[in-house]
Parts: C-alpha cells; structure tokens; sequence
C-alpha cells in the first residue's frame, strides 16, 4: 500500500532543520527542495540569512515555517510576504 502512495508522500515531505549559528539559503538550494517535493521548516538558533536572489515566491513555496532566536536576513518583500503568510513564528 506504501508503494502505491509513495509519489504522493514524497511531494508532500517537509525537511526540518535545527540550527545553531548561521544558516544560509540561495535561490538555487530552495528550488533543489521543491524539486524534491520538500517544503522547510526552520529553526535558528543565531543567523539565518536568505539571499537576495530569493523571491518572495519563492520563499512562500519553500518555506512552511521559519523561526529564528537571532537575526533574521532577507530581502524586505521576501520578508514581508513570510511574515503575512504567517510563515515567520
């Protein structure tokens, strides 16, 4: 029955990642997730920068949650767009 659903659990897998210090995403590293059919739920401990080659189309297709305990560094509409979507806890 996991294999008749495989293709579907993997479009809807979400890859969470925990750090401390800096974490950096580019344009390129979010589309590698979405090719893979993974959204991002982050949490920082530090720095977490996003590049500015990310649109805020981007970063809302990417990203299903961002929390961060320390500076927050990304484009102002790629900002503001997470921020609206509720996306920054």
């Amino acid at each position: 029955q996991l294999d008749r659903h495989a293709e579907q659990v993997q479009h809807s897998a979400t890859r969470r990642a925990m750090a401390i210090g800096a974490v950096t995403y580019s344009a390129s590293d979010l589309a590698r997730y979405l090719e893979r059919g993974q959204t991002l739920e982050v949490n920082v401990v530090g720095l977490l920068h996003l590049h500015g080659d990310i649109t805020p189309e981007l970063a809302l297709a990417a990203f299903k949650s961002i929390k961060v305990y320390g500076s927050f560094q990304a484009p102002d509409d790629v900002k503001a767009a997470l921020a609206e979507a509720g996306r920054i806890l």
